[in-house]
C-alpha cells in the first residue's frame, strides 16, 4: 500500500482529529524516564491540563523546604488533557510506581464539548485488549466514539504499532493544514493597505470568542457549552463523575493515595455573564467532593480562589498581576493538603 493509501485509511478511520494523543504517548515515555531516575525518597505524580503546568515544580520546591525526605513531583501536565486520557493511561501511569498522585479537575472537563474536542480515543488502546469489555462500558458517547474505533486503537497498541501510527497521523495533520496555509496566504495578499492580518484571516469573527479588557474570552454561548454542566448542578450519575470514580479506584487498587483538587476557574467572569447560580454550582462542588470521598481520595476545592484580573484568556490560564502571583496563592492552599497526602492522613 502506498503512503497516500495509508493516509486514506487513517482518514476513513476518523479516530482522532489531530496527533495530540500520540504526543501523549511520547510524554509518557519521558515520564517513565523521569520517574525511574534520581534518588527521591517519595515520588508524587501530578496529572493535569495546561492550566496546571506551573504547579508540579512549585509544589516540589515547597515540599522540600520543610521535609526531611527528598520528594519528587513528576509532571504529566499536558494541554487538553481530559479525565478520559487519564483513565485510558491509568495502567502505564500506575506502572511508573508513584507513591501518591495529584489529580487536577477542571470544571470545563464536565462538558461534553470539552470531551469531544480534546478527548483522545486512540489512547484507549493503552488499556489493552484484555480490558475491552471494561472499555465498552465507558461513556464513549461523550467522546463521540464508537466500538470499532476502540477495537482499532487496541489492535494498534497491542501490535506495537503506535510509533508507525503516530508518523501517519503527523503526516495526515500536516497535509490537512495545507489548505489553511494557502487560504491564509491568499487572504493576506488580498488584505487592503493598513488592514490587520488577523482581520484578513477572519480571526476577529469567531462567534465563540470575544475581547474584553484586552483579553480573549469565551462568549456567553460558548461559556454555557464549556461550563454549563458544572454550573447547572452535576447529577450523581454524570458520566465524567463516574469516570473520575473509576480513575480513583484504579489508583486505590494499586495502593496509591490520591489528592483530587479543583483548579481555579474564572467564576467572577461567569458571574458577570449572569451564568452562575450559587446553589447549583455549590451542588456540583459537593458532588465532586462526595465522589472523591467515596473512592478514598483527599479533596481540595480551589475553583473560586482567583479573581478575574489574573485570567488572561478563554482557556482559563492565568498570570501574575503586579507583585501578586497566582501560583503562590494556589500553593498556600495546596501545600498543606499535599503534606496530608504524603503523611497518609
Amino acid at each position: 500500500m502506498t503512503w497516500a493509501g495509508l493516509l486514506a485509511v487513517v482518514d476513513r478511520s476518523e479516530v482522532e482529529p489531530a496527533p495530540v494523543a500520540l504526543s501523549m504517548v511520547d510524554a509518557l515515555d519521558l515520564l517513565r524516564t523521569s520517574m525511574g531516575s534520581g534518588s527521591a525518597d517519595y515520588r508524587i505524580l501530578f496529572l493535569g491540563d495546561s492550566t496546571t503546568v506551573e504547579f508540579p515544580a512549585a509544589v516540589e520546591k515547597g515540599l522540600n523546604q520543610d521535609q526531611e525526605q527528598r520528594i519528587q513531583v513528576a509532571a504529566f501536565t499536558i494541554p487538553g488533557q481530559t479525565p478520559f486520557d487519564q483513565y485510558f493511561l491509568s495502567r502505564p501511569l500506575i506502572e511508573t510506581e508513584p507513591d501518591a498522585v495529584i489529580v487536577s479537575v477542571n470544571l470545563a472537563a464536565f462538558s461534553r464539548m470539552f470531551a469531544a474536542s480534546f478527548g483522545k480515543i486512540e489512547l484507549i488502546g493503552m488499556l489493552g485488549l484484555s480490558r475491552f469489555f471494561e472499555a465498552a462500558s465507558l461513556p464513549l458517547h461523550w467522546l463521540n466514539a464508537t466500538l470499532d474505533q476502540v477495537v482499532l486503537s487496541m489492535l494498534i497498541a497491542e501490535s506495537g504499532g503506535m510509533e508507525i501510527w503516530r508518523d501517519l497521523r503527523m503526516a495526515q495533520a500536516q497535509m490537512g493544514k495545507l489548505p489553511n496555509v494557502f487560504e491564509g496566504w491568499f487572504r493576506k495578499l488580498r488584505a487592503l493597505p493598513g488592514e490587520e492580518y488577523s482581520e484578513a484571516m477572519g480571526l476577529n469573527d469567531d462567534p465563540d470568542s470575544i475581547t474584553t479588557r484586552g483579553r480573549n474570552r469565551l462568549s456567553t454561548a460558548a461559556s454555557i457549552r464549556v461550563y454549563g454542566d458544572a454550573l447547572d448542578g452535576l447529577p450523581v450519575d454524570h458520566p465524567v463523575l463516574t469516570l473520575y470514580g473509576r480513575l480513583l479506584d484504579s489508583f486505590a487498587a494499586a495502593g496509591i493515595p490520591v489528592l483530587l483538587y479543583i483548579v481555579p476557574s474564572d467564576i467572577e467572569y461567569l458571574r458577570e455573564l449572569k451564568l452562575v447560580d450559587d446553589a447549583l454550582l455549590d451542588l456540583s462542588i459537593r458532588r465532586i467532593e462526595a465522589m472523591a470521598a467515596e473512592h478514598g481520595a483527599l479533596f481540595l476545592d480551589l475553583h473560586e480562589l482567583l479573581p478575574d484580573e489574573f485570567f488572561v484568556d478563554a482557556g482559563g490560564h492565568f498570570k501574575a498581576v503586579g507583585d501578586r502571583d497566582p501560583t503562590e496563592m494556589v500553593l498556600r492552599e495546596m501545600l498543606p493538603r499535599v503534606r496530608d497526602l504524603v503523611e497518609g492522613r
